[in-house]
């Protein structure tokens, strides 16, 4: 088999019941409206803080039918079946409230957020691959309107979402989403074809924020039916978030449970590896060997004295670093101090809240910190894709995000 080219795409917390609820939900793809799906994929993680890789020539060949979604005049027809898989994820939160202390109820509802919540993760996929392709065309036809020094915040101005579905309410919480900002620059544009290519990017950005806030909310809800399975078949709940789907359903049917030495070595590391859409899942030395043979991790100098990455909101700003992985790392956030992080999730609004501006490796658009830091009107660099490696805390920096530079001031 000819080797895959494996692109890093998102840094964050994550077990191993999450990430094969991810894998499960990429290699289905998101119905017979779009071909769009995943068959390689590779996610890796120590101490709960995962990366998630896919076959480079997949993320090419994704973005590209995306593209031909919109193209095709199918977009709508996509954006339809988006709305229902959220829909459906809402529904299944909304039952969790009404839980039956018996084992067939908490069966059906652990099984029923297996399909829901899996299918939910596609919406965020789409988005994730269609987002880059379709802004670059976007920017292509704004050359001639647009000053190229304004046209990162521009974009992201056009792009900025508005509340499409009412019902999905409660999970979109946009300030100040099209705003008289957003007005303003639409003037500009005469092109409807233009003008029908920003709503596309406007609800691909919509739908990625709203799935993130549903499925964030779901893994908390799911919390409280682990805890029922566990006092069931006397088992650790905190433990099962490091079963797979395929292990739990032995646990429903024969009892068969993990054994706490090999709990406590996913917990350190595991490899979750698709080819061909088979998932396998490694941990210990056997899963760093493929990890090894698998990536070639690049080294990153130590002399690095500036960043750049994609300007999502204009400012600048000096500050001290703090690097936050992990929602348990907030708690070293003072105001002022510029947050940096592999990426931002809904789980670290507290201390974004606090930041005097935000720096990611990762993203770009349509990305969490891009789409918060313009709500909050915070200076934010996103995809430098390092800054957390070669940033430390305490370091002294200054976010250009009018340029999309970060200078180490003081190491």
């Amino acid at each position: 088999m000819k080797k895959i080219v494996w692109e890093k795409v998102v840094t964050r917390e994550g077990n191993v019941l999450n990430r094969w609820l991810h894998f499960l939900g990429y290699s289905n793809g998101i119905g017979p409206y779009s071909p769009i799906k995943a068959t390689n994929m590779l996610t890796l993680a120590y101490n709960s803080l995962s990366e998630q890789h896919f076959d480079k020539k997949e993320t090419e060949k994704s973005g590209k039918l995306a593209l031909d979604d919109f193209y095709k005049n199918n977009e709508e027809k996509v954006f339809k079946n988006l709305y229902r898989i959220c829909l459906n994820l809402k529904i299944w939160n909304d039952k969790v409230k009404k839980i039956k202390n018996n084992k067939l109820n908490v069966g059906n509802l652990f099984f029923d957020f297996v399909k829901s919540y899996s299918q939910a993760r596609v919406v965020v996929y789409y988005g994730h691959f269609a987002e880059p392709k379709a802004t670059l065309v976007l920017k292509q036809n704004l050359e001639k309107l647009f000053k190229p020094e304004e046209m990162e915040y521009v974009l992201g101005i056009l792009t900025s979402p508005k509340n499409f579905y009412p019902e999905l309410n409660k999970y979109f919480n946009s300030v100040n989403s099209f705003t008289a900002k957003s007005e303003f620059y639409l003037d500009k544009i005469n092109d409807k074809k233009v003008l029908k290519l920003i709503n596309y990017l406007r609800k691909i950005i919509y739908f990625h924020e709203v799935t993130e806030r549903i499925c964030s909310v779901s893994f908390v809800n799911i919390k409280k039916i682990l805890k029922e399975i566990g006092k069931f078949y006397r088992v650790n709940s905190d433990d099962l978030f490091y079963y797979t789907v395929p292990e739990i359903k032995k646990l429903f049917k024969k009892g068969a449970r993990i054994s706490s030495e090999e709990i406590l070595s996913r917990r350190n590391f595991f490899l979750l590896l698709m080819k061909d859409k088979k998932i396998k899942l490694y941990s210990g030395k056997l899963g760093e060997e493929i990890v090894a043979r698998e990536l070639n991790k690049n080294k990153i100098e130590n002399n690095i004295k500036e960043l750049r990455g994609q300007v999502a909101c204009k400012g600048k700003v000096k500050g001290v670093v703090k690097i936050i992985c992990r929602e348990e790392e907030m708690v070293k956030m003072n105001k002022g101090d510029i947050l940096v992080s592999p990426m931002t999730t809904p789980k670290l609004m507290s201390a974004i809240h606090k930041a005097g501006a935000i720096v990611t490796d990762e993203g770009g658009l349509i990305c969490h910190a891009a789409i918060v830091s313009r709500e909050l009107d915070i200076p934010c660099v996103v995809g430098t894709i390092f800054a957390s490696k070669v940033l430390r805390d305490g370091d002294l920096v200054e976010v250009d995000a009018n340029k999309g530079i970060i200078k180490i001031i003081n190491k």
